[in-house]
């Protein structure tokens, strides 16, 4: 068996790429080769996993010959040109989210990503990987369980990223950097509920109504609180709140969906397991738990190269959800509803 050698270039988004090795290290399928990036931490933390090549410059991982598949976990400001060296040499790629800061840039991201014709697997998709989430697009999204479906509430309270590695705490990081990324908080988390209902309806977003605030931390240059309403080219309509205001350690949220037979609540921790209302014989609120499993973006994008499995997501899709996003930002500036087709 081919074993895939895998090259990790940029820690920006350290949770993302300090993952990707773990899952390396666990599958037998595929071997950590090569990292990338200019933290302090990264060569102890290389040498201690046997990584044969380290560079403070990423972009000199994805170009290695023993490297056949890319972890690109940069920021997004630095991912386009990433994404680009990979294409050039035909490598796939499991990109950090948001793929780009700006719409243009995923464009052009999108466009590379099509002329090489390389697998490109966004990581605000691995929602898509879920055994949950599989089940609530086919209770909800599929109308087989709740009804039709006709309304979503998404929230989900985090905390101000201020670690730049496990355990070191800095002033501030390149999240908190409106040059580097599109918006701050909201965007944070909210762009895996834009796939997650993007993907779960089989809908794209018609237009999006956004406001943004600092309420906690007026310090910071981009917004801790962002609530936005989505509605679907199919009708349905979403509320998605996303904010810093979290406790750090201690983030919570809740899914609420709704259909025309049914509610489901997924709420953050997961210890109490969803309740479940429908009109199909059940009275009132039933507790049930959520089926277990999942398949990590390396898993899957390996399943993709050596056994021919469709990937879940692509390209498209990860511009659809900065689309998606960036239309929420502009709504909030601009205090109207914007489609993401005219950003």
């Amino acid at each position: 068996m081919a074993i895939i050698g895998v090259g990790v270039a940029g820690f920006d988004h350290w949770y993302a790429a300090i993952g990707a090795c773990e899952e390396a290290a666990r599958d037998p399928r595929c071997r950590l080769v090569a990292a990338g990036d200019q933290h302090e931490q990264l060569p102890g933390f290389a040498r201690e996993r046997g990584v044969g090549f380290v560079s403070a410059d990423p972009l000199e991982v994805v170009a290695r010959p023993d490297v056949d598949l890319v972890v690109a976990a940069a920021s997004s400001d630095r991912n386009p040109a990433l994404v680009a060296e990979a294409a050039a040499r035909g490598k796939p790629v499991i990109s950090v989210k948001p793929m780009a800061v700006t719409v243009r840039a995923g464009e052009d991201l999108a466009a590379v990503v099509r002329r090489a014709g390389i697998p490109f697997f966004p990581l605000e998709c691995q929602g898509r990987l879920q055994a949950g989430a599989q089940r609530i697009r086919e209770w909800w999204g599929q109308g087989q369980r709740l009804g039709r479906p006709i309304s979503a509430l998404l929230v989900m309270r985090g905390s101000v990223p201020l670690t730049d590695w496990p355990g070191h705490a800095v002033p501030a990081t390149w999240w908190l950097d409106p040059l580097r990324v599109p918006g701050g908080g909201w965007i944070d988390h909210a762009i895996y509920d834009v796939d997650f209902l993007r993907w779960a309806l089989g809908s794209e977003v018609r237009q999006v109504v956004g406001q943004t605030s600092t309420l906690k931390h007026p310090e910071l240059r981009v917004e801790d609180f962002g609530i936005g309403t989505l509605t679907f080219e199919n009708g349905v309509i979403a509320a998605v709140e996303v904010t810093w205001h979290g406790t750090p350690g201690a983030g919570a949220g809740t899914r609420q969906f709704v259909g025309t037979a049914g509610q489901l609540i997924a709420s953050l921790p997961r210890s109490q397991g969803w309740l479940v209302a429908t009109e199909q014989g059940e009275q009132g609120w039933r507790q049930e738990e959520p089926p277990a499993g999942r398949t990590l973006a390396l898993e899957h994008m390996l399943d993709h190269v050596l056994d021919g499995k469709a990937l879940a997501a692509g390209a498209d899709d990860g511009l659809a959800n900065l689309r998606a996003c960036v239309a929420f930002y502009r709504s909030a500036a601009e205090g109207r509803a914007v489609a993401p087709a005219d950003v």
